[in-house]
């Protein structure tokens, strides 16, 4: 018998010898296995047991190595193959039968192998291979969804950690149809070119190499195509204006051009806000379509101020001006974002989200007559106070980032700055150079031509429309000025006047002596 079985052993030798040297290469010379067969009797000697082991990734960084007790096994080696060599990368007792292997990279295929030692000799499994998961996918994101116009819906959600970009879709045909591709740091988008009085379904997703994770769908329905826009009281009659919204550059304080209305003080805040910090003009409106009045298509505009709380609150106004621009704030080379602006202010005030000399009342004339304090909190949400004019403090206060509009003196020592004993008038301080001999700059929100004159006159005669001054001429033309806090460091305090001050706080300048047609 055992002659039979050596002579059965030998056969087997000659005919598998190419495949075993095939199986050791594969298995490399440093995993130690012995392919030696033994011609020995089967009952003289047992062959070591081989571990039965599974590898399956647990993250994207971990795989989990899991085999059977071994018998008479004395230590169990576990081996990685790494730069096309087995290298060993654990010894553990005997009894283990798990191993977590850290450290690894997503999307990344390993090969692991198990062996046991034994009185015998050392023993291996065949090997495994095992793909760890890419990277985790991202949470869904919360959506709103919310019509604001007859031909828009605007959508926001909340940006996820993990999410290299958001998919929007839209359910269209019975289907979800993708309509938007935004990368991670958008949070919001507008749909456009939808129908009126019609009901849309949007979703948005979460992405990135791992998956999507989609928010709850939710539904939106735009408004009809007939949308009454409220307009505060005006003389002359309201037509619709053709114009951009901003000029090619953005907001800029020359677009401020004061018209038949004492309200220097919003003008000269729109010019100061304008020069120092523009988004927060741009991002006082936006876009809500169009509407049929009377059968002429007018823009809409949603125009936002902040109340005396820090609240935001909005009115919608439309692009009719009255006498087309030619009353009021006048759009400069079509540019309509100052007349629309002192529109929503008058609307504004009317429903009591803003101060006015008229609070309660939605009519321009409201706003006829007041504090360039109230315009700056509205503006830009920022408390703002007035402080008796000092060159070194606006010096100060420029270089601290801080908003500046000047109050003029009843009696200013120069005839080309405006203000007399009935009313005074307010300018913004659109720059300021502390190396120069004139260092502050100074605009008047009447206008300015190339050469630095308003518009027209006053008095019958020229005054500066912008211009360059020193400390001693701001001291001598000029009586208060109204000051934020620093952009970015607003305390939403309730900000006390400290001192006592004059009826000529109260700027009202207009234009009523100058403007030409």
């Amino acid at each position: 018998m055992k002659r039979f079985i050596t002579n059965l052993i030998d056969a087997f030798k000659a005919v598998a010898s190419p495949l075993f040297d095939v199986f050791t290469s594969r298995q490399s010379s440093s995993r130690r296995k012995d392919v030696t067969l033994q011609v020995e009797s089967l009952e003289d000697r047992a062959m070591p047991a081989a571990p039965v082991f599974t590898a399956v990734a647990a993250s994207p960084t971990q795989v989990n190595l899991v085999w059977n007790p071994v018998a008479g096994a004395r230590s169990i080696i576990v081996d990685q193959w790494i730069s096309g060599a087995w290298k060993q990368i654990a010894t553990l007792g005997a009894t283990s039968t798990s191993v977590s292997i850290t450290g690894l990279s997503p999307s990344t295929t390993y090969y692991f192998d198990v062996g046991a030692y034994t009185a015998n000799g050392l023993e291996w499994a065949p090997y495994k291979s095992v793909t760890t998961f890419a990277s985790a996918p991202p949470a869904a994101p919360s959506l709103t969804a919310s019509a604001i116009s007859s031909t828009q819906v605007s959508l926001g959600w909340n940006r996820v950690s993990g999410a290299t970009n958001y998919l929007v879709n839209q359910w269209v045909s019975g289907a979800w149809k993708q309509i938007g591709n935004f990368g991670s740091g958008t949070s919001s988008c507008t749909v456009s070119s939808l129908s009126a009085s019609t009901t849309y379904y949007f979703t948005v997703g979460a992405s990135n190499a791992s998956g999507t994770a989609w928010a709850a769908y939710k539904s939106a329905t735009t408004f009809a195509n007939t949308i009454r826009v409220d307009h505060p009281i005006a003389e002359g009659t309201y037509t619709n204006v053709n114009g951009s919204l901003f000029g090619s550059g953005g907001p800029s304080y020359l677009d401020v051009r004061q018209g038949g209305v004492g309200d220097c003080w919003l003008m000269a805040a729109f010019a100061e806000v304008a020069a120092r910090a523009p988004t927060y003009i741009t991002n006082m409106f936006s876009y809500a379509g169009t509407t049929v009045d009377n059968g002429i298509t007018v823009s809409l505009y949603n125009v936002r101020f902040y109340d005396n709380s820090g609240v935001v609150r909005s009115v919608l106004v439309d692009t009719k001006l009255p006498n087309g621009g030619g009353k009021y704030a006048h759009p400069v080379n079509g540019t309509l974002w100052v007349a629309l602006a002192e529109k929503a202010y008058a609307q504004a005030t009317g429903l009591r989200y803003v101060t006015s000399a008229q609070t309660g009342t939605s009519a321009y004339s409201a706003l006829n007559g007041g504090q360039a304090t109230w315009a700056l909190r509205a503006i830009t949400g920022k408390s703002a106070s007035f402080f008796s004019i000092d060159p070194n403090n606006i010096a100060a206060a420029w270089n601290a980032g801080k908003f500046i509009v000047l109050t003029s003196s009843t009696r200013p020592a120069s005839q080309y700055i405006v203000g007399d004993s009935a009313s005074t008038h307010a300018y913004a301080v659109v720059g300021y150079n502390a190396s120069a001999g004139n260092p502050f700059k100074v605009y008047n929100p009447w206008g300015t031509d190339a050469n630095g004159w308003a518009p027209g006159t006053y008095h019958n005669h020229a005054v500066y429309g912008l211009f360059n001054a020193n400390a001693a001429f701001i001291s001598q033309n000029f009586i208060y000025q109204a000051v934020t806090t620093a952009p970015g460091r607003d305390t939403r305090a309730t900000i006390e006047f400290r001192f006592e001050y004059s009826e000529s706080v109260f700027a009202h300048k207009h234009r009523d002596d100058w403007y030409m047609m």
